[in-house]
């Protein structure tokens, strides 16, 4: 980027692209042939300008989708990545990863390797060995902001019952991905987050799996702070 200040976007925190093994939700010719400029062009006809690539433990796609961003930079739209993951903590806990633009595909790989995860890379199901509050450390060790991912829903961190557990990792992560803030859902009430008062930044992004699932939700108001 070569801006240098602040500005406003809209930014995608949690995407899905076909190397996560359930993109396109059943339509494997969709998983099979959508490529990575057109995966980039479904979020600019959103007006989504910054996306974070989430895959489910595998970080494979995060090259490729920087490099098409540069090219479609050049042609004059304003879009940019940001490489990231979606870690599958034991307890299967779901933890975002996002980094900063530099970082690589090999960068990524390397912090799900160091959560310990020894499963088949892009797939959700698979657990990685370590716990979430250590998968979180370990984001932050690789010199990303840690994100407990869609915390009031199914994988999210407000299934766990034990208040010690959410502490433990609201202790140390960054924000926390909220999707329904005035709902108190019965299988993970976000209740049991709210009552420790913690006072992280409430994100949301898409978890598009599917293009007609683009730009359904997304962060407003960020402020990106870069140098030219």
């Amino acid at each position: 980027m070569n801006i240098v200040g602040a500005r406003w976007w809209k930014f995608d925190f949690h995407t899905h692209t076909p190397a996560s093994l359930d993109y396109g939700r059943g339509d494997s010719h969709l998983r099979n042939t959508k490529s990575p400029r057109d995966w980039l062009l479904d979020y600019i006809s959103q007006g989504i300008e910054c996306v974070a690539i989430t895959d489910h433990n595998t970080g494979n796609w995060v090259d490729r989708l920087k490099d098409i961003a540069q090219v479609l930079r050049s042609e004059g739209y304003s879009i940019h990545v940001f490489p990231g993951v979606e870690i599958t903590a034991n307890s299967n806990i779901h933890i975002l990863g996002i980094f900063d633009p530099t970082k690589t595909s090999a960068d990524i790989n390397a912090v799900v390797g160091a959560s310990k995860f020894r499963g088949q890379k892009g797939n959700s199901n698979a657990v990685a060995e370590e716990s979430a509050e250590n998968v979180t450390k370990e984001i932050l060790k690789s010199g990303g902001i840690a994100i407990p991912a869609h915390i009031d829903m199914k994988a999210g961190l407000c299934q766990q019952s034990s208040s010690h557990t959410i502490k433990q990792v609201c202790e140390h992560a960054s924000a926390v991905e909220v999707i329904f803030p005035n709902q108190e859902k019965k299988e993970t009430p976000l209740s049991r987050y709210n009552n420790l008062s913690f006072d992280l930044p409430s994100v949301i992004g898409s978890d598009s799996h599917h293009p007609n699932k683009v730009g359904r939700s997304y962060s407003q108001n960020i402020s990106v702070i870069c140098e030219g």
